[in-house]
This record gives C-alpha cells, structure tokens and sequence, in this order.
C-alpha cells in the first residue's frame, strides 16, 4: 500500500449540525491501487481515508458555521434547538452524556431525555450549550478543564471577596482597552461588558468587583453612575479620560484578570447582542425593572455557567 494525499476541492459534509460544502479537504489513498486527483476525484465512488487532524477540522468548522448561523436566533427565542443539534454540540464536545449534563448543569436522564425528543431545552440551557460551543471553538479543550475543575469543586465554599471598585474606575480600564486596539466602544457595550465583569467575578472568583449597584433597565443591567457619567454621548464610541488614576486597579492581578477575560469573552460581540444576551439570562429576567439585581441572584447564575 502506497498511501498519497492531495487536495480536493467542494468536500460535501453533513452531521448533525446539518449538510454543508467545504471548500478544500485533504484526503488520503491508496495510489497503488489508483490514481486520484483534485480534478477526478468523486466523494461517492473514490475509497479514501481522512486523518484525525482532518476531521477535527472538519468538525471545527460545521460547528462554526452552526453557531454562528444560530446563535442570535437562540438568545431571541426565535430556534429552539433539536435534539439531534444537541447531540451535535455533545459529540463536538467530544462527551458522553453524563459529562455534558455535568458541563450544563443537568442530570443524565435530563440529557437523555433531551436526545430522545422526550423533553424541550429550557432557554438558559440553550444558550449555555451555545456559549460551551463557542468557548470550545475558540478555546479547543477548554470544555475538559471546566469539567475537571467541576468535579473536583461541586460545592461553593469560598467565602465572598469584596474589592468594590467605582464602576466608573472599571468603566475607564475597558475603555482605554478598546481604544488602544482601534474600536472605541459605545455607552450600551460598556454597561454590558461592565455587568459580565462582575459576573466573571461573583462566578469565578469569589469577588465582588464593582461597588454600585446594577439596575434591570429596559435595555438590560446597568450602573446608573456610569450611564450618568457618559449619557451626553448617545450611541457615539467613547473617550479616554486622561485624568482617571487605574493604579489601584492595575496593581490588583485578580481584579485585571477578571476584565481582560471579559473582553475575550464578551468583547468580541456587539451592544446590541450583548443587550439582548442578558435579556435571556435569570438576574434580568427575574427583576423586576429598573429595580437592583440582586448579588445573590448573580452569584447563583454565574456559579452555574462559570467555572
């Protein structure tokens, strides 16, 4: 056996996550046996191989096209993921069913359920299993740490560390961050990466990072004392205050931890999906509005979705 591989091009996949044509796979064959190439080669009748790292790749990129294809239809309720869609993220995630109930916080009959049609995905877990996707594609293997870091810590036993910087102090960092790499943010985008910095904190880190109070406004959480701070702007990006003093806040490796994972996570996104995200989360969705979220209703969310 005499193995070659080439290049073809208009590679037809499906999975779970449904059909699609990728543009270029490398396939391997026995050329002693006979002669493919990019130009002859047909997917039905040619007896072909594919490497591991191959179909990873495939799979990383059927999974990206189904995230990005679905994702904001799952946060406005407008899809509710199939049980084969589901199965899809399990097998992507490369888990049985017992480790991804554990990774979305249910059981296994749960899990089970869900796969067999017998039960219909409640909304957070949806888009739980929607963010682990995600985190999975920008982050390969990362689902396995959270789980071993599940395992071994099921229970909250670390009492609650209070930094309480003034929000408007947070609300500077992230603003000279998306200023230095050339995409100043607006008012509603700081007030949502403000809100998933204190939920890094309560769900990760047993910290309580800003000092004010976040209300349930009609366009999600927000510190009044920032949004009075920077409301004569409007929609327009932000500017630096060269007068603010981060020292406190930059001497605090936690603390900057905290927001520079913020912005991986969350930074990437626009206002308005960040907007409608919190609109499908538990501390919103459960206060009443313009009303205080509660720590403990931020603590108990983000206990569950973070590790």
């Amino acid at each position: 056996m005499k193995l070659k591989k080439i290049k073809v091009s208009k590679y037809q996949h499906a999975d779970d996550f449904g059909k699609m044509t990728i543009p270029y796979v490398e396939i391997l064959f026995d050329s002693s046996e006979n002669e493919i190439t990019s130009e002859n080669f047909n997917q039905k009748e040619h007896d072909y191989s594919l490497t591991a790292t191959e179909i990873d790749r495939i799979s990383q990129i059927s999974a990206r096209r189904f995230y990005d294809e679905n994702i904001k239809d799952v946060l406005s309720e407008k899809k509710v993921l199939s049980a084969r869609e589901i199965n899809g993220i399990k097998e992507f995630l490369k888990l049985n069913g017992v480790d991804f109930g554990k990774l979305i916080g249910l059981d296994k009959s749960s899990v089970s359920r869900l796969l067999s049609k017998n039960q219909t995905p409640q909304k957070d877990k949806m888009i739980l299993m929607m963010e682990r996707t995600r985190e999975e594609l920008d982050h390969p293997g990362i689902n396995k740490i959270i789980l071993e870091k599940l395992y071994l810590d099921t229970k909250f036993v670390k009492s609650m560390e209070k930094v309480c910087l003034p929000a408007n102090q947070v609300a500077e960092f992230f603003i000279r961050k998306f200023i230095k790499t050339d995409s100043p943010i607006t008012h509603l985008k700081l007030q949502k990466l403000l809100y998933y910095a204190q939920g890094i904190g309560f769900g990760r880190c047993d910290l309580k990072l800003v000092q004010e109070p976040f209300l349930a406004w009609e366009h999600g959480p927000v510190v009044k004392e920032v949004y009075d701070s920077y409301k004569s702007h409007d929609k327009n990006p932000l500017p630096m205050n060269d007068k603010a003093n981060l020292e406190t806040l930059l001497k605090n490796e936690t603390v900057v931890n905290i927001l520079e994972e913020t912005v991986s996570l969350y930074g990437i996104y626009d206002a308005w999906f960040l907007r409608d995200k919190t609109h499908q989360e538990k501390p919103w969705l459960e206060t009443s509005r313009d009303a205080v979220i509660s720590d403990d209703l931020m603590i108990g969310f983000f206990k569950k979705v973070l590790v």
